[in-house]
C-alpha cells in the first residue's frame, strides 16, 4: 500500500508532464512551419510592445501625443487595408499575401531606425501599423485552408499558445534592453524584431500552397463575387461586434496600469505578475476551452459567458480602489484571474462564429470582418479606458462592464438570426445548418 501511495506523486507529475506536451504538439503536423513562425515573431513583439513606448519618446525624442497621433492613425487606416489584404488573399492565396505582409513588417520595422522627427515617424508608424493589423485574415485562412473540420480551431487554438508563450519571453527578453537604456540597445532590439518578420516570411515559404478561395464567375456571381462579405449582413453584424470584445485586450495594457498607479496602493510591480498570469492561463488553456465551439449557437452562447466575466472582472478591479497595499495586490490578481477567464471563452466564441457562419469560399475576405472589428476596438480602446474607466473611477469600471454584457446581448441576438438567414443568402450559404446549436 505504501509503495503505491508513493508512486500516485510521481503517477501525477508525469501525467501533469504529458498534459503539457500534449499542448505543445500540433493537431495538424503541416503547419508546424507555421508554430515555428510563430514563436519566432511574438518573442520580437513581446520586446517590441514592452520597450516602443519609450524608445519613441527616448531614443527618437517624441512627445507621448505624437506617438499617439501615429499609432492613432495607423490604426484608422488599418481598418481600411484589412478588407483590401483579405481580399488579395482570397484572389492571390493566404499563403503568398501573409509572405508580403510579413516582409511588409519587417521592411517597416527597419524604418523606425531611420527616423529622427515626427513626420516621418508618422509615415512609418502607418505603415507598420497598417501591415500588423492586415496579418491576421491571411493567417487564419491559410489555417483554414490546410485543416478541415475541428482541426481548423484547434490549430487556431494552438498557434495562439505558441504565440502567447512567445511574446511572455519577449517580454523577459526586454528587461535588460531596458535596464541598459541605450541608444545602440534600443536600435538593437528594433533590428532583431525586423529580423523575427524576415524570419517568418522565409519559414512560410515552407507551408503548401493554399489555393485561392475566391468564387469565380462561373459560380453565377460574376462581378458581385468580389466584395460578397458586404452583402451577407448578419455576417458583417456578428463578426465585426464579437471584434469589438477586443477592447478587453486594453484593460491589461492601459486601463490597470494607470489604476494602479492613481488609484490603488498595490505596488507597479503587480503588473508583471498579472501579465505572466495572461500569459500563463492563455498557453494552458486556450485549447481546452476552444473544443467543441465550432457551432455558432453554442459559440455565441460561449462569448455571452465571456462577457459576463468581462464584467465580473471590471467590478473586481474595481474594488482594489483605495485598498491597502497586499489586500489590492491579492484583489487585482483575483481579478486578472476572471479577466483571462472571459479572454479565453471570447477568443473560442469568436472563432466559432467567425468561421462556423463563412461559407466555403473567400476565407480571408470573411476572415478580415473580424479583424476589422478588432482593429476599430483596438483604435478607440485606449481612449475608452482613460476617459471611462481613469476619469470616472469605480463608476467607469460599472459602465464599461455594462458595456461588454451589451455587446454579449447583442452577438447572442445576431447569431440567432444570422443563423435563421443563413438558407436565405443564395450562393452564400454557409456550412451550418439552421437551428444547428
Amino acid at each position: 500500500m505504501s509503495v503505491k501511495i508513493a508512486e500516485r506523486p510521481r503517477e501525477r507529475i508525469a501525467s501533469a508532464g504529458a498534459d503539457i506536451m500534449r499542448i505543445l504538439v500540433p493537431p495538424n503536423s503541416t503547419v508546424r512551419p507555421l508554430a515555428w513562425a510563430c514563436l519566432i515573431t511574438t518573442v520580437g513583439n513581446g520586446m517590441w510592445y514592452t520597450c516602443w513606448a519609450i524608445f519613441f519618446t527616448r531614443t527618437i525624442g517624441l512627445s507621448p501625443a505624437q506617438v499617439g497621433i501615429g499609432i492613432t492613425v495607423g490604426g484608422c487606416l488599418g481598418l481600411a487595408a484589412g478588407p483590401v489584404v483579405g481580399h488579395l488573399g482570397d484572389r492571390l492565396g493566404p499563403r503568398e499575401v501573409l509572405i508580403g505582409v510579413a516582409a511588409s513588417r519587417g521592411a517597416a520595422m527597419l524604418g523606425f531606425t531611420l527616423v529622427h522627427s515626427f513626420w516621418p515617424f508618422l509615415l512609418v508608424a502607418c505603415l507598420s501599423t497598417m501591415a500588423d493589423r492586415s496579418s491576421g485574415a491571411p493567417r487564419s485562412a491559410m489555417i483554414i485552408g490546410l485543416c478541415h473540420g475541428t482541426e481548423r480551431m484547434d490549430t487556431l487554438a494552438y498557434v495562439r499558445v505558441i504565440g502567447s508563450g512567445g511574446f511572455a519571453l519577449g517580454a523577459l527578453a526586454a528587461a535588460p534592453i531596458l535596464a541598459i537604456g541605450t541608444h545602440g540597445a534600443f536600435m538593437a532590439m528594433v533590428m532583431l524584431n525586423a529580423a523575427t518578420f524576415i524570419a517568418y516570411a522565409a519559414i512560410i515559404t515552407r507551408l503548401p500552397h493554399v489555393p485561392p478561395t475566391g468564387l469565380s464567375e462561373s459560380a453565377g456571381l460574376g462581378r458581385r463575387s468580389r466584395m460578397p462579405v458586404l452583402r451577407d449582413l448578419p455576417y458583417l453584424t456578428v463578426n465585426l461586434l464579437a471584434g469589438l470584445l477586443a477592447v478587453n485586450w486594453a484593460i491589461l495594457s492601459t486601463a490597470v496600469p494607470l489604476w494602479i498607479s492613481r488609484d490603488t496602493h498595490a505596488g507597479t510591480w503587480v503588473l508583471s505578475v498579472l501579465v505572466m498570469i495572461n500569459a500563463g492561463f492563455i498557453a494552458l488553456f486556450q485549447r481546452q476551452v476552444t473544443k467543441n465551439n465550432e457551432r455558432p449557437l453554442r459559440a455565441a452562447r460561449t462569448t455571452l459567458v465571456a462577457t459576463v466575466a468581462f464584467a465580473a472582472a471590471c467590478v473586481v478591479f474595481a474594488c482594489s480602489g483605495a485598498r491597502g497595499g497586499t489586500l489590492a495586490a491579492v484583489i487585482l490578481i483575483a481579478a486578472s484571474l476572471v479577466h483571462v477567464t472571459g479572454e479565453l471563452l471570447w477568443v473560442a466564441g469568436a472563432w466559432g462564429l467567425s468561421i462556423g457562419l463563412m461559407p466555403d469560399h473567400h476565407h480571408a475576405m470573411y476572415q478580415s470582418v473580424y479583424g476589422t472589428g478588432e482593429n476599430a476596438a483596438m483604435v478607440f480602446a485606449p481612449a475608452l479606458m482613460t476617459l471611462v474607466v481613469i476619469g470616472l473611477g469605480v463608476n467607469g469600471w460599472m459602465v464599461l462592464g455594462g458595456l461588454f454584457l451589451a455587446i454579449g446581448l447583442a452577438i447572442r441576438a445576431a447569431t440567432a438570426w444570422a443563423v435563421r438567414t443563413r438558407g436565405e443568402c443564395g450562393p452564400l450559404v454557409s456550412a451550418a445548418v439552421p437551428g444547428q446549436e
